[in-house]
């Protein structure tokens, strides 16, 4: 279970600065970051701490909510999820794909 006190980005400046940093690391090493892109250690549920999916911002943050996202690497399947304090889940599930142009934010 991920816990309902996870922080998050309030500002634009913030979201642009993260987005800034994630580009410059990238950069610095893109072959690392797509080798750990397709390694199993990322398979399971993450609590999510930054998005630009506007859907999911106005969730982040909220004290009843949780947003997270389930990572299944061997079997190529993600999935984005909210779950409210009372129990009730919103689930979106999805593939996932390895192409040989990488962005190594998706």
């Amino acid at each position: 279970r991920i816990s309902h006190e996870s922080p998050t980005i309030q500002s634009d400046a913030a979201l642009a600065e993260i987005e800034v940093l994630i580009d410059e690391l990238a950069e610095l090493n893109a072959k690392a970051a797509r080798d750990t892109g397709s390694s199993p250690d990322l398979t399971g549920n993450w609590a999510l701490m930054f998005t630009t999916e506007q859907e999911l911002l106005g969730l982040m943050g909220n004290p009843l909510t949780v947003v997270y996202q389930t990572l299944d690497i061997e079997n190529g399947k993600l999935g984005n999820g909210v779950e409210w304090s009372n129990g009730v889940t919103f689930t979106v599930d999805s593939t996932l794909s390895s192409d040989a142009e990488v962005d190594v934010r998706s």
